[in-house]
């Protein structure tokens, strides 16, 4: 290309020589531009730094993790109240049961589970029903063993009265009423196998 001068003439452009007998290898990892394109490096300068924006800097973090703290106390503070609420609930709980009388205190599932048990067993349920009925110390567990004394006794009621009618109706008819049932019963055993 050539260039114009001071007084307008043109004058050639200069160009220096090349040497192309020294080889330059360039490692295949590394990251080149094209030949023709110049890729313009800018000198790295040393950021200035200004005293008073890196202190204004440095009070904003001191802010920041001075907030963050505040939070989390905050927060830990929230949780261990929670706690302390729950742990004073199950002690007033507690010292509730504690003051309850003897006679009252609560009963587990599995002493009403084998109290029923013991009360329904054949034959001699009857008789706990109506030994425990009057002997134990706990308010609750007489309680249910009463419960389950009323029931027994409108059982035995029901069945003196079904006695009573069957008597009066004459013992061929109530075995008339049985027969299908029995029937049923019969066959439903035989096509089971037993």
């Amino acid at each position: 290309m050539a260039e114009n001068n001071v007084n307008g003439e043109i004058v050639p452009e200069v160009k220096a020589p090349v040497d192309t007998s020294a080889k330059i290898e360039i490692p295949k990892d590394a990251v080149t531009a094209p030949a023709s394109v110049a890729v313009p490096v800018a000198p790295v300068e040393a950021p200035v730094v200004d005293p008073k924006a890196s202190a204004a800097a440095k009070k904003a973090d001191d802010k920041a993790a001075k907030k963050a703290a505040d939070k989390a106390a905050k927060a830990e503070a929230k949780q261990n109240k929670k706690s302390e609420k729950k742990v004073k609930k199950t002690a007033e709980a507690l010292a509730k049961i504690d003051q309850c009388p003897k006679e009252y205190k609560p009963v587990s599932t599995g002493t009403y589970f084998w109290t029923g048990f013991l009360c329904l067993l054949p034959a001699i349920g009857i008789i706990i029903t109506i030994i425990m009925s009057i002997v134990p110390r706990n308010k609750n567990i007489k309680n249910f063993v009463r419960a389950i004394l009323i029931a027994d006794a409108i059982c035995i009621i029901l069945f003196l009265i079904m006695s009573i009618i069957t008597v009066a109706f004459g013992g061929n008819q109530v075995a008339d009423l049985i027969w299908p049932f029995a029937q049923f019963v019969e066959d439903m055993a035989s096509a089971l196998g037993l």
